[in-house]
This record gives structure tokens, sequence and C-alpha cells, in this order.
């Protein structure tokens, strides 16, 4: 009956350990044969045997709990290796918890959250206690370099990778990771080659030979690089451009020559090829500045003056105000006529502005006087004429009047109940409300008006899904959206209108901007991959080669750095006043070669 209950028969006093023994063994057996389903099965049937003997196994002498921790540690394992992780971290820790001093159990909980890049913390504490186990082990070391790396702990994490090669000097790995950390690291460079020239590996090798190169010019690298592979491109085109610096300039040429044959319509080949022909040598300091005559010609802003274009407008303001005094009003009818004080108040206006468009026009004294005769006469003419025919009213009649014949055609206009007015003025004003108290309508509405600095002050309020609805707009719309973004710094949001901006038109300039947002993203790849698709089209964009330049700055690839903006600037000059503010380049501003550059 216990049997077909549980399973499990009752077992005498000792019996308990070959138990757990043979359930585990039955679990590497299917392992072995492949039914995986029937492995799981048996090592889920140890984790919960296992829980259900806590108190019985309390009572283990050392040695069997040591013997019990081996076999959850296997079954651990196994599981993880069949990706049942949940289990295998519950027969981990049953292994460590009846041996703590158990390292595999310790090391394989931590290495396994590392890997599935979850629970870092508890991966940390685990693998602390495993070094402290052992201290001379070269993976928990290598595992705990990798935790704090991906913590952003990168001094802990250098410190990790030293500890290994304290170890083991010569461990490949250590390094690679080091160098994932420190690019530049010329000591680390150096160990590395050394440990590749050992085991011979090549390709690593040559790519090794021409990092090192790279960083510190030296010419010695890549001649064992060649030696190993004297067709290699770019061994041959980093050749070249230190003899471009040492100005070897026939050797680099004829290499250069050899690698147009190999290579037809190689951008990279191509640009090597500019920087051979004349005049884009160092000589940078004796070009001499363009003067503006020499690229527009004479503009002859001194034959054009202000008064010149005088007479046209005072001209213009004669005829006008000609064209005024020339309209009189038709005999007969009486009542369309102004009133005196009507008649007095234009006068006056008249008076006022004859002198202003007088003196703003630049008029001589005598116009500026027959100007002021003519509208003093008006009110004199006019009142005169109005005198024979209307008899003059007093002031405060007329103004009766007046507001009689402007109140008599609204009164038509209300309807017979003033609280449905009313009601209705409310509803438009709480609609007008509703309008502005809405900011994607507002934003919209300053979007489609192109009106930059009103959308820039609703933008704050907007959430990214706000923003991302606009996503769909025109061209010229999501242009303005970039700009406000850029402005903003937000370049995730950005990134993606860029590309829908691209998407609608992949012009040089809008691949252009989108390889700035990706490298503001930290997205260098990428960035250069746009950049490399620009130089394709035309390998003498400046632009591009500007970009170019700003990327081999972040690797930290100087004499990349030199030789893209030798060519930015020949083919853009106006780019050198943006070199010596450009923060990629703040490493390079005190470089002879850089200010020569940016002269």
């Amino acid at each position: 009956m216990l049997v077909a209950l549980f399973g499990r028969k009752k077992e005498k006093a000792g019996g308990t350990l070959r138990t757990y023994e043979k359930v585990a063994t039955d679990g590497f057996q299917a392992m072995k044969s492949g039914n995986e389903d029937k492995a799981i099965l048996s090592f889920r049937k140890l984790l919960r045997w296992v829980t259900e003997d806590a108190d019985k196994i309390a009572k283990f002498s050392k040695d069997d709990k040591v013997k019990l921790s081996k076999i959850l540690t296997d079954a651990g394992e196994a599981m993880i290796r069949m990706k049942e992780y949940d289990s295998a971290i519950k027969l981990l820790e049953k292994a460590k918890t009846i041996d703590p001093k158990n390292f595999r159990a310790w090391m394989d909980i931590g290495r396994d959250l590392i890997q599935r890049n979850t629970q870092i913390p508890y991966a940390l504490v685990c693998l602390r206690e495993a070094a402290k186990l052992r201290p001379n082990d070269v993976e928990v070391h290598l595992l705990l370099g990798d935790a704090y790396r991906t913590q952003g702990q990168e001094e802990k994490s250098i410190n990790e990778y030293k500890e290994v090669l304290r170890i083991d000097p010569e461990n490949e790995d250590a390094v690679e990771k080091m160098l994932k950390l420190q690019p530049e690291n010329v000591d680390l460079l150096k160990k590395y080659v050394k440990i590749l020239e050992k085991k011979g590996n090549k390709d690593d090798l040559v790519r090794a030979y021409i990092k090192i190169a790279a960083i510190t010019g030296g010419e010695e690298y890549i001649e064992r690089g060649l030696k190993l592979d004297p067709e290699n491109k770019d061994l041959l085109m980093h050749k070249v451009r230190i003899l471009i610096n040492t100005g070897k300039m026939d050797e680099a040429k004829q290499i250069v020559d050899e690698l147009f044959q190999k290579y037809p319509g190689d951008p990279d080949v191509e640009m090597l090829a500019e920087e051979l022909k004349p005049g884009v040598e160092e000589k940078m300091e004796e070009v001499k500045p363009i003067e503006v005559e020499e690229v527009f010609g004479d503009i002859g802003f001194e034959d054009i003056s202000l008064e010149e274009n005088q007479p046209e407008e005072l001209s213009m303001e004669k005829q006008s105000v000609g064209e005024e005094e020339k309209i009189e009003q038709p005999e007969g009818i009486i009542e369309e006529k102004p009133s005196e004080v009507e008649v007095a108040k234009k006068a006056e206006k008249e008076v006022v502005k004859a002198p202003q468009s007088s003196e703003i026009s630049g008029a001589k004294p005598s116009q500026t006087k027959e100007e002021e005769a003519k509208p003093e006469m008006i009110p004199e003419k006019i009142s005169a004429e109005v005198k024979v025919e209307v008899t003059p009213q007093p002031v405060e009649e007329t103004k009766k009047e007046e507001v009689k014949e402007k109140t008599q055609p609204e009164a038509a206009e209300m309807p017979a109940h003033p609280e449905v007015a009313m009601g209705e003025a409310e509803e438009e004003r709480k609609k007008e409300e509703k309008v502005e108290m809405n900011p994607i309508e507002m934003f919209k509405n300053e979007i489609q008006a192109g009106n930059k600095e009103n959308a820039r002050k609703i933008m704050e309020k907007l959430s990214r899904e706000d923003i991302h609805s606009f996503l769909n707009e025109s061209e010229d719309r999501i242009k303005l959206i970039l700009d406000l973004l850029e402005e903003s710094k937000k370049y995730d949001l950005a990134a993606e209108f860029v590309t829908r901006l691209v998407e609608l038109n992949s012009s040089d300039e809008n691949l252009l901007r989108k390889s700035r947002i990706l490298m503001e993203l930290g997205k260098i790849s990428e960035a250069e991959k746009e950049l490399n698709e620009l130089l394709k089209r035309n390998m003498k964009n400046g632009y591009a080669l500007y970009e170019k330049a700003k990327i081999m700055a972040i690797r930290g690839n100087e004499m990349g750095t030199r030789n893209f903006l030798m060519m930015a600037t020949k083919f853009v000059p106006e780019l050198k006043s943006k070199m010596m503010s450009e923060k990629y380049f703040e490493a390079y501003r005190d470089k002879d070669w850089f200010k020569k550059l940016a002269l």
C-alpha cells in the first residue's frame, strides 16, 4: 500500500543513502540513453525525497553527508544540461546546505545564474564563497570578474582577471576579457600577442598586430603580421599609413597601386589614394585662407544705400495719401456722411500720420511742411461741406446714435431666449478650454504651424507614447520633431524618428543625421554602417569622413582619427572650425598634427 501511494518502500536503518544513489543512477542511465523525460522524473523524485527526509539526513555521519551532497551536485549539473534550471538550483542548494564546503555546488549556482544573467547579487555571494574554499581556482575568479562586469563594477572586475593572471600568467580568457575593458592597454596587448604567438593562432594574431600597431604607430608589428599573411589588406593599408606619416610617399604609393589592382573600387583603398595626392601631406599650415571675393566675387555692398530705396516708398505713401484726398462723399446721401466728431478724429489721425511718414522715409523739409499742411486743411474743408448739408448735432447725441446703430443688428440676431444664447456661449467656451488643455493637440497644431519654440515647451508635458504617436507625420514635421528631441537629448526616441525619416528619404543628410544619433546612443558599429553606406555613394563626402574620424576617436585609434580628419577637412575646409570644440577629439587637442589640421 505504501508503494502504491508514495512510490517508496519503508527503509531499514542505513538504507536511505543507498536509495538516493539508486534513484540518481536511474536518472543518469536514462539521460545517457537519450530518455531525458525519464531522467528528469528521477532527479525530481530524488529532490522530493531529500526534502522529505531532512530530519533523517541531519543525523547522517559527516562522510555520508559529503556523499549525498556530491550525488545532489551531479544531479543538479545534469538538470542544468537539460535546461531544467529551477530544479537544478534547488538540488544544488540542498547540496551546499548538507555540505557547506561543497565547492562545486557554490560555483555551479554562481555560474548558472551569471550565464542566464539573473540574480547577479546572489551569484556573487555564491562565487565569493567558492573563492574562499579554493582561492587559486582560475574559473571562479573568471566568473567573479564576469559578474562584476555585468554590474558595471569595472575595477573589481579587472582585479579578478588580474588574479587569474597571477595564477595562470598565460590565461588567454583573462587577457581577452581585460582588453574588453581596457582596449588601449598596450602592455595587455603585448601580453596577448605573446600568448597567441605561442598558440600559433594566425587570424587572431594578425588582428592583434593591427590593433597594437594602430595604437603605437610601430611598424614592427605590421611587419610581423605581413610575415604571417603577406597579402592581408588591412595590414598593407596600415603599413601605407605608417609610411605616409614617416614621409615615405613613393613606397606608400607603390603599395596603394598594388592594392588598387587587387581591390578595385574598394572605398578604403580609394581613401588612401586620396591621401597620397599632392597637397594632402602634412603641410596644412601652408594653406592660404580663401578670401570672400575669391568665392563670391565683388558683391558691391558700398554701392547700395538705404536712401536709394526711399523715393519709391515715399512715392507709394504719397500716392496713398493722394488717393485718400481724392475720395469725396456722393451728393444726396446725407446719412452716410460722417459726423463732425468722426471727421475731426480722422483729421487728427492724419495730421499725426503725415509727419511720421515723412520722417521715416527721409523726405526733405519742404516736403514735410506740405504733408503737414494738407491734413490740417482737411477738417475745415469737410466741416464746411457738412455745415451746408447737415445740421450739427451735439457730441453726446452723436455717440448715442453710434451706439444704437451698432447694437441694432446684434439685437436682431439674438435669439428670443437669452438663456439659450448664454448656454451656447458657455458650451463654446468649455470646448475652447478643452482644446487648450489637450497637450497632444496643442503640440500637433504647433508642429503643423512650424512653431518650434512653442512646440518645445509643450513637448516637455508629453509622455514617450504621446511623442511616439507622431511617427507617421510628414518628412518636414518629423525633421522638426527630431530637432526638438536632439535638443532635449532624448536620443532613444530620436533614433526611432530618424529611422522613420530615412525610410521616407534616404538622403545623405538623413543618413548622416542617423549616424550622429546612433553615436550619441553608443551604438558605434551601427553608426559606422550608415557612414560606410554614405562613403560607398561618394568617397569625397567630407561630412561622412568627419563622422568616421569621431568613431576612430571613440575607439582610441589616433592614426585613424588623424587620417579621416585630414580627408574630411580637405573636401570640406569649414569643418576645421568645429574640430577644436568637438568633444570626441578632446584627447588630441594638444597634439601638433591636430593643431595644424585645425588651422
